[in-house]
Formats: C-alpha cells, structure tokens, sequence
C-alpha cells in the first residue's frame, strides 16, 4: 500500500501541486482475483463512499482482453 500511495502521490504532485494530507492512515487491502471483478470494486471505490470522486473511467478499457 504504501509503494502505491508513493507512486501515485508523486504524480498527482506533478500534475496538481503538493499537497500533504492526500491519504488516510491506513487503506483496507482487497484482493481481486478475477478481472470480472474489477468495475464493481472501481464502481465501490469511486461512487458508494460519499461525495463521488472527480475520475475518467475509459468506456474501452477491456477491449484488449480477448477471454470475455
């Protein structure tokens, strides 16, 4: 979790300014075994916890897997 708050403060940084208080303490970890899964956790990351986020969700975004 921690590799990945990093990365991906590093390139909000960039593209938005430092800002310091970006993350909670600590993020619960779920794993997503199958690919299937993916839009519903999105969905629950993006839209059912409060306020929704600001996100560009690609409408193709599984197009380059072929086992659908």
């Amino acid at each position: 979790m921690n590799k990945l708050k990093a990365y991906a403060s590093r390139a909000l940084n960039e593209q938005f300014g430092k800002k310091d208080h970006r993350w909670t303490r600590h993020g619960s970890t779920a794993w997503v075994w199958k690919a299937l899964h993916v839009d519903s956790v999105v969905d629950y990351v993006v839209r059912q916890q409060g306020r929704s986020m600001a996100v560009y969700e690609n409408p193709n975004r599984w197009e380059e897997f072929q086992y659908w």
